[in-house]
């Protein structure tokens, strides 16, 4: 078995590492998986603690008597010990009130619930309104260059759970920097060339850099994602303020934010409804990891058909190694459009001449030919388990 490799790079430090993928025969019975490899990074899992937080969350209430919200942040404020930012939402003074908690401990949002009952009251449930969930990889022994690895690693094998190519505005995309300058798209639609033509080539791919946020879904979508390399926090862009983490606290994140059609799909409408979700739910959803597979010529007699096979394959695999599982899967789902347009040109010209088509069997089920990757997603899975079982406690 062959192995293939990518360099990596870093904007900010100039610093470069190379990431390995080994061949491995694909698993199971299968048939879409039968004479085909898969690619599997050589990177060892064990040298990262994982955890899932709830990362920040809103919350919408309505309160009994009009106020400010400066009346409610100082009434929060004087029962937590914190800030949490504010909105009206019907008026400088009004009813209605969003208010966003960082790092949420769900008792301390519950008795942040109880003061603003008891000044003011609600009518009606307190709605659990947007939420970000993030796992975390933090290295055991601090590792800027493990760090670096998981970055590649993460970005080629996440897959999200919804379809995020029909609308270019949730094409993956990555920044480095600020300003216009400093983002790319990890592939791009070509001009001239149909749709489904273009995402064939892989001339224009771009590899994200490992200190880039890479972003999947658009930022105003109902579900989005980030993946991260975080070495600072609390972040302030218009103050141009930030705090550099320490060594032993910087780590690897990937985080997805869901908006309230989000939550409402997953029957997660009031904040007592958060107290009872179990977040073992968001992994094939939201943190779902996969495995490329490409056909195995080895065995293929010298040839046209193994010379075409091969050059698809190549391609394929460029595309993998700079744009990852989603932009292969973007690949192959083009692949399989143009493919159909071309077989139904062709049946018609066999009808003429009195001829059948056989019929081509080509994997086109959501995985096509991607597997998944268990030992990242069994690790995700750990981790939001103990994040379901850490808000039950919080709830006692």
């Amino acid at each position: 078995m062959h192995s293939h490799a990518i360099d990596l790079y870093a904007a900010n430090t100039n610093r470069e590492m190379r990431i390995s993928f080994n061949e491995m025969l694909a698993p199971g019975r299968q048939r879409r998986l039968q004479g085909r490899v898969m690619l599997v990074p050589d990177i060892d899992l064990t040298k990262f603690k994982t955890r899932a937080v709830i990362d920040w969350l809103d919350i919408r209430f309505k309160a009994s008597r009009k106020t400010q919200a400066k009346w409610v942040l100082q009434a929060v404020d004087n029962v937590i010990g914190r800030r949490c930012y504010t909105q009206p939402l019907d008026g400088k003074a009004g009813h209605e009130f969003r208010l966003r908690f960082q790092e949420p401990d769900i008792a301390v949002v519950q008795k942040a619930i109880d003061a603003i009952r008891a000044d003011w009251g609600i009518d009606g449930e307190v709605e659990a309104h947007e939420m970000e969930v993030s796992v975390d990889f933090t290295p055991v022994v601090p590792d800027d260059a493990q760090r670096m690895l998981l970055v590649g690693v993460l970005t080629r094998h996440f897959l999200p759970g919804r379809d995020i190519i029909s609308s270019k505005k949730d094409w993956p995309r990555f920044t480095w920097g600020e300003g216009d300058t400093c983002t790319g798209g990890m592939f791009l639609k070509i001009k001239n060339r149909p749709e489904r033509l273009s995402l064939l080539f892989t001339d224009h791919d771009r590899k994200p850099f490992s200190d880039a946020t890479i972003y999947f879904g658009a930022r105003d979508a109902a579900s989005s994602w980030r993946v991260m390399d975080k070495v600072i926090d609390r972040q302030n862009k218009s103050k141009r303020s930030w705090i550099n983490l320490p060594p032993d606290r910087r780590r690897v994140r990937i985080e997805v934010t869901l908006k309230a059609s989000e939550l409402r799909k997953r029957d997660i409408v009031t904040f007592e409804d958060l107290k009872r979700f179990k977040f073992t739910t968001l992994q094939k959803s939201c943190f779902r990891f996969m495995l490329p597979t490409f056909a195995d010529t080895s065995t293929m007699d010298a040839g046209r058909r193994k010379v075409v096979k091969d050059t698809r394959e190549a391609e394929r695999r460029k595309r993998f190694l700079a744009a990852g599982v989603v932009g292969l899967k973007a690949m192959d789902d083009a692949w399989a459009a143009n493919r159909a347009v071309q077989r139904k040109d062709m049946r018609a010209v066999f009808r003429r001449n009195e001829k059948t088509l056989k019929t081509e069997r080509v994997a086109d089920g959501p995985m096509q030919t991607l597997v998944a990757y268990e030992k990242l997603n069994d690790r995700v899975a750990m981790a939001l388990g103990k994040l379901t079982e850490r808000v039950k406690k919080q709830c006692v």
